[in-house]
């Protein structure tokens, strides 16, 4: 459904846009920014991506029984990326 990993994989490389334009693709396949002339484009899995976002309430992700409705609304929307918030206390409470 959604690509696990996609949204820390496009903060670090935006983060690190300016060496990861230079660099080679990662060997791993991991998703990285390319830079093609003035362009700069996201690759995943070897193809560019293109983000379909949608974005969470902050109190969505604060359980799974709350999103379980909530999932099938977001497919249905053809999203292919979510942000959401994730608290210091959802990960050690």
């Amino acid at each position: 459904m959604f690509k696990r990993g996609i949204l820390p994989a496009l903060l670090f490389a935006a983060l690190t846009a300016s060496t990861a334009a230079t660099a080679a693709p990662p060997a791993d396949g991991t998703p990285h920014l390319e830079r093609s002339g003035a362009n700069t484009r996201l690759i995943v899995d070897g193809k560019p991506y293109l983000i379909l976002g949608g974005e969470l309430r902050n109190s969505s992700t604060s359980s799974f029984d709350y999103m379980k409705p909530i999932w099938p609304r977001m497919a249905a929307a053809s999203f292919n990326t979510l942000l959401a918030v994730t608290t210091w206390e959802q990960v050690e409470p």
